[in-house]
């Protein structure tokens, strides 16, 4: 079975909903994740609720339902031909209120697609909330594994 699903991060969230994403199980037995289940926590109510009984095919999910002004958790397991694996960690708590600000959500889903001697080929997926306008540019930071000190890639934001 595969490992947990690892590091949620919020993407976009409107009153009473919420749009999450996750990373894939490190490790996997060489097979293919065939879908994910998720469940949802408000630390008001005691028991954890499941968001889907049938899996969900991406690694982004918009979870309806919620009660603005309230904070929730999100954990997930991934399915593979094995079976089902690990309970995820729980992810950070994310408040559920709208979100009104002009500038664009994070963009998601950041993964090496070459890696040469001293280049790397990075790629992401757009931002799920755009802030009301569409995205001119991105700017992309990098830190060395285990120094916390992040320094801007590019002075001009880049198209894509």
């Amino acid at each position: 079975c595969p490992s947990a699903p690892y590091d949620f991060d919020l993407l976009s969230c409107g009153k009473d909903e919420m749009t999450i994403c996750w990373k894939a199980p490190k490790f996997t037995s060489g097979r293919k994740i065939l879908g994910y289940f998720l469940d949802q926590h408000d630390p008001e109510d005691v028991p954890w609720k499941d968001v889907n009984h049938e899996p969900i095919q991406e690694r982004i999910y918009k979870v309806e339902g919620l009660t603005e002004g309230h904070f929730y958790e999100f954990r997930a397991r991934a399915l593979n031909s094995a079976g089902v694996g690990k309970m995820s960690e729980p992810s950070d708590l994310y408040k559920c209120e709208e979100w009104t600000m002009p500038e664009p959500g994070p963009p998601y889903d950041v993964r090496c697609r070459e890696v040469r001697d001293t280049t790397l080929m990075i790629h992401w997926e757009n931002p799920v909330y755009t802030g009301g306008n569409s995205v001119t540019g991105y700017l992309v930071e990098a830190c060395e594994e285990g120094s916390g000190n992040w320094k801007r890639i590019n002075e001009t934001a880049i198209p894509d």
